[in-house]
């Protein structure tokens, strides 16, 4: 009763069978260990069973599955395991995508231990309106406003994280066309495992413009309320 081993996939074969209430955990092992093309008689010989025992297990598995011999059962019920496999994994694909879509709402990119800006994703354009080939390469002071450059706000960031970890700030910052937009930020030190050394930085900057103008918004009409700028009802 050998059978062909079950066709390769590119899931672990070992790691499918899931459905604990339908098959036992005796033919679960049959299953696999036919899967991996042993021999009705290698598998009893591995399970320290008698080949009928086997056998027995077989007719309960093609009973099972609606199939009329042993392949047919391997087959039609791996291959279930496989289906719900590549459903799983298309769902874990469509919740990356997801992820994916919303980490777009966020300009993330790494530092050297300079400063200088190694990578790029969409977030920047987003946030910041520079296309890849404008900003990898340069100093990131490029995107805080000519005040804090100034000031030397970029390597207080940057030693702070280093001392830290990292370090959190809200402030203004410079877009790409001159315009300042309000961001809530965070950049983390990361260390080299074996030295402890920082061999980068990775800054995560959101646009929080809207929050901080709604903020401000509140804060000048209580201002108002406070010194009687606007009618209450009596």
């Amino acid at each position: 009763m050998g059978g062909p081993p079950f066709p390769n996939s590119p899931f672990q074969i070992r790691g499918l069978m899931k459905r604990k209430d339908e098959y036992s955990a005796r033919e679960r092992e049959i299953l696999l260990l036919a899967a991996d093309g042993l021999t009705d008689k290698e598998i009893a010989d591995r399970l320290g069973i008698a080949i009928s025992t086997v056998s027995t297990y077989w007719i309960r598995l093609r009973g099972k599955s609606g199939a009329v011999n042993r392949s047919q059962a391997l087959v039609k019920i791996l291959g279930e395991e496989l289906r719900e496999a590549v459903r799983q994994a298309q769902r874990a694909l469509e919740d990356r995508d997801v992820l994916i879509e919303q980490a777009q709402d966020y300009a993330i990119f790494s530092l050297d231990p300079g400063g200088k800006i190694l990578d790029w994703n969409n977030g920047i354009n987003r946030v910041l309106g520079y296309a890849e080939d404008e900003f990898v390469g340069q100093h990131f002071s490029m995107v805080f406003t000519p005040e804090d450059a100034r000031d030397g706000e970029p390597e207080v960031e940057m030693s702070e994280a280093t001392q830290r970890g990292r370090y959190l700030d809200k402030r203004w910052h410079l877009k790409k066309d001159g315009t300042q937009v309000w961001i809530d930020g965070c950049i983390v030190a990361l260390r080299d495992e074996h030295t402890g050394q920082v061999r980068r930085f990775s800054k995560i900057m959101r646009d929080d413009t809207e929050r901080k103008g709604l903020e401000e918004e509140v804060q000048r009409l209580q201002g108002r309320i406070s010194r009687g700028g606007l009618p209450t009802q009596g």
